[in-house]
Parts: C-alpha cells; sequence; structure tokens
C-alpha cells in the first residue's frame, strides 16, 4: 500500500532491494485463510461519499489519496492487484506513468482483508483511512510484504554492509583515522546492526 509506508527507514528500503526476490502468487481472490474483501460493506454500498471527489478534466470518481491524488473507486477492493504501480507520488507521475526508479513494494500486489481472526496471514492496519479500521495484506497474495518487521530482519541478518567515513561532522560521526568511526550516527547504526544481526565492514575511501 502506497500510502502506509511514509515512516520506513530509507536504509532499510536500499538493502532490502537487493535481497528479495518476488514471491508466487495465492489467486486473484487472495488466500481461502485470508480473502480479499469489499472494504466498505455499507448498506446503500460503494464508497463512504466524504471520502470522495471527482476529478476536474476527467470527469471520474476518486478516493481521497495522498496529496488530493485520485485513488480509483475500487482501491484494494476484492482481489489481488498490483494497486499502487500507477499512482503518485512513490510510483507513478501525476499522468499515471510507472516511475522508473519506484520503490519494489510498488509491483507487489496486494487487498483489503478483514481482522484477526477472520484472517490467519499475516497483515497490517490500515493509515491510510484509519477511522474505518481497515487491514491489508501482501502476504494473502504470495507477494513480498516490504514492511513486515520480520522479513526485514530475517532478510538483513547475516548479511555485510560495507561503510566508509569521508570525514567528520560533530557530534553525529568522527573520522578516527585507523580506529573505528565515532558519534551519536555511528552509535545508534551500530545499535540497530548488532540488534538486526549486521556485520559492518569500513572501507576506506578513494580519493580518486
Amino acid at each position: 500500500l502506497m500510502l502506509e509506508r511514509a515512516t520506513m527507514p530509507s536504509l532499510i528500503w536500499s538493502l532490502l532491494f537487493f535481497f528479495l526476490v518476488p514471491a508466487r502468487g495465492q489467486g486473484l481472490r487472495g488466500h481461502p485463510d485470508c480473502p480479499c474483501i469489499e472494504p466498505w460493506n455499507l448498506p446503500e454500498g460503494g464508497v463512504p461519499k466524504n471520502l470522495t471527489f471527482v476529478e476536474q478534466g476527467t470527469g471520474r470518481g476518486c478516493l481521497f489519496g495522498k496529496n488530493g491524488i485520485c485513488f480509483p473507486l475500487d482501491y484494494g477492493a476484492s482481489k489481488c492487484f498490483t494497486w499502487d504501480i500507477s499512482l503518485a507520488p512513490w510510483c507513478a507521475d501525476l499522468q499515471g506513468r510507472p516511475l522508473t526508479n519506484a520503490p519494489a513494494f510498488c509491483n507487489q500486489p496486494w487487498c483489503y482483508v478483514s481482522s484477526e481472526p477472520n484472517c490467519s496471514l499475516p497483515s497490517h492496519k490500515s493509515e491510510l483511512f484509519p477511522e474505518y479500521g481497515l487491514h491489508y495484506s501482501y502476504s494473502t497474495c504470495g507477494a513480498v510484504d516490504f514492511f513486515s518487521p520480520e522479513l526485514l530482519v530475517n532478510t538483513l541478518r547475516g548479511k555485510v554492509f560495507r561503510a566508509g567515513v569521508p570525514g567528520s561532522s560533530a557530534p553525529w560521526i568522527y573520522n578516527n583515522g585507523d580506529d573505528p568511526p565515532s558519534g551519536w550516527t555511528v552509535d545508534f547504526a551500530n545499535y540497530v546492526f548488532e540488534k538486526v544481526g549486521i556485520r559492518v565492514q569500513i572501507e576506506e575511501i578513494s580519493n580518486g
């Protein structure tokens, strides 16, 4: 879900991109243990009126997306689909053309699902429409969930992170020559790497 992920650390995204491969799909309607649903379930049908608008120029009905971007009215509903691939600002431009450098989650299928106990697969609470208590899942569609903490940790554990220190910037980082670098940023990075199980290898930066 493109907008649910604003808090994802960019470093983790960069590292994950090289180590993950897409998983096999589970079918158009999702896994039987956690099927895709129509998220609104309104007696009159359709989407809550306060979440919709008509796009000027095209006249199409839209869901309010990030920064007023037009999302399709069936966004995330009833089937596994790459819902974000043509949506701005993360995955496409304002004309819906997919970005060549789009994050890896953009081409992963997902859908809205019921919360536990009706869904036995990993899912996340939606932050896009928080007042409606929606949940979404990549797992039910057999896709890579780039926002699963467990996946992040298991993917990065045992990897070697090569780093260089070009100079000092007190108090964040100190280049100590032949000794390991220090500073607030270094201490925080070392703490995270230790928890995840990443080994850090400091390398000299070329002057060329």
